[in-house]
């Protein structure tokens, strides 16, 4: 620190420092220096070292009694008796001291403690603050409150599916409607019962949709999940139920040569 200090001999013992764009002043016959190290400490600060050297003098003659050698001696010179434990402790008849009796205050307890009045105050990161919606990106608000389709760099968009595709294409009704339909007619809906005798019968030019072999089985259509169904004659069979795949490449195709659609088929397909 004191070789970036620049000294200005004054006259005597006192001298001006200049250090970085403050100014100093030191008087080494007083041992003081504006900036009161050298009073706190008892030894030369560093505009005092830098006085010091240009004087050229011994930096020792400036250090207080203190801190020498000979005043060290001269305090550990007498005998230091030594200390007996606690069980060796005379016993006074005054009552022993305890800790102060702390009274609880009402209202929530500080957990900060009390800065002082020189010390840096601390304020709140959220404060001045816009939140920004991690749904929609927007500002103002959060996902708990956002009513917005999600933007699509964020987190949570999950882009268009293969089936959102073919419905906006084809027009095919979404996946959620064909699962009802199954449902409805797995919990024991009545669904038109047609076999390919009667089909034949009722529809001699016309080929039979996929929908004739969905037969009626109480609370478990059991023609649906690929058992055997109970027809009008008689005859067991044994059905398979087209998967989901099938039936959008069905409709997709459109009715066969000479179906009439499906008012006329009598098929439950809406």
């Amino acid at each position: 620190m004191a070789r970036n200090c620049f000294t200005r001999w004054c006259g005597r013992d006192e001298f001006e420092i200049d250090h970085f764009l403050d100014k100093y002043v030191v008087d080494l016959e007083q041992k003081t220096c504006t900036c009161g190290m050298f009073q706190l400490n008892g030894y030369p600060c560093c505009h005092a070292c830098a006085a010091i050297a240009t004087k050229r003098v011994q930096i020792d003659e400036y250090v207080d009694v203190c801190y020498k050698k000979s005043t060290y001696l001269r305090v550990y010179a007498e005998m230091i008796h030594a200390v007996p434990g606690a069980k060796d402790y005379v016993q006074t008849g005054y009552e022993p001291l305890k800790p102060p009796k702390i009274k609880t205050k009402r209202g929530r307890p500080k957990k900060l403690r009390r800065r002082g009045p020189n010390e840096m105050q601390t304020t709140s990161t959220r404060k001045g603050l816009t939140h920004t919606c991690t749904k929609c990106l927007g500002k103002g608000h959060n996902k708990r409150n956002c009513t917005n389709e999600p933007h699509p760099k964020s987190k949570f968009y999950k882009g268009i599916t293969h089936e959102e595709i073919l419905v906006e294409g084809s027009q095919i009704p979404p996946a959620s409607q064909e699962h009802e339909l199954q449902s409805e007619a797995t919990r024991g809906t009545k669904v038109e019962q047609t076999s390919v005798g009667s089909s034949a019968a009722t529809h001699p030019t016309s080929t039979p949709p996929f929908f004739q072999e969905i037969g009626y089985q109480g609370p478990r259509n059991d023609a649906l999940m690929g058992g055997r169904s109970r027809g009008s004659g008689g005859n067991t069979s044994r059905n398979k139920t087209p998967s989901i795949s099938q039936v959008l490449e069905r409709i997709k195709r459109g009715p066969r040569k000479g179906h009439g659609g499906h008012e006329q088929c009598g098929c439950n397909f809406v």
